[in-house]
């Protein structure tokens, strides 16, 4: 019985630490460039976000290099280019944080070969 209980509460801590997730996605010359992040996006909490490339023919883009350049128009930050690590597969991760609340600007920048790729998606930060 015991066991049961703690599985219980287990289950119900996973679940609460479960955060919606917000897809978006574009297409760049033939490249389709998906943003995933957190639906709420919280003031300086990091942020795990997830770039997946996909090619004109459906396959993965494994070779990119991608970055993330994060700018606030209302409020200039300076340049913020965080690298992201290759996972497989066509995804990418990025960890980072953001440091005011207001409406960002995500430009994904995936090099491919010779040849950039760039998506812009907003993203708001909350308090």
């Amino acid at each position: 019985m015991r066991y049961l209980i703690l599985l219980g509460l287990l289950a119900l801590l996973l679940t609460g630490c479960t955060q919606a997730q917000i897809r978006q996605k574009q297409t760049v010359d033939g490249v389709t460039i998906f943003l995933e992040n957190p639906e709420k996006i919280s003031l300086s909490r990091e942020v795990e976000v997830i770039v997946t490339l996909i090619a004109a023919d459906n396959r993965t883009i494994n070779d990119a290099t991608v970055t993330l350049d994060l700018d606030m128009p209302e409020m200039p930050m300076g340049q913020n280019r965080p690298l992201a690590d290759p996972l497989g597969g066509g995804r990418y991760r990025v960890r980072t944080t953001y440091t005011m609340v207001g409406t960002w600007k995500t430009t994904i920048i995936a090099k491919i070969g010779e040849k950039e790729y760039r998506a812009t998606f907003d993203q708001t930060v909350t308090g």
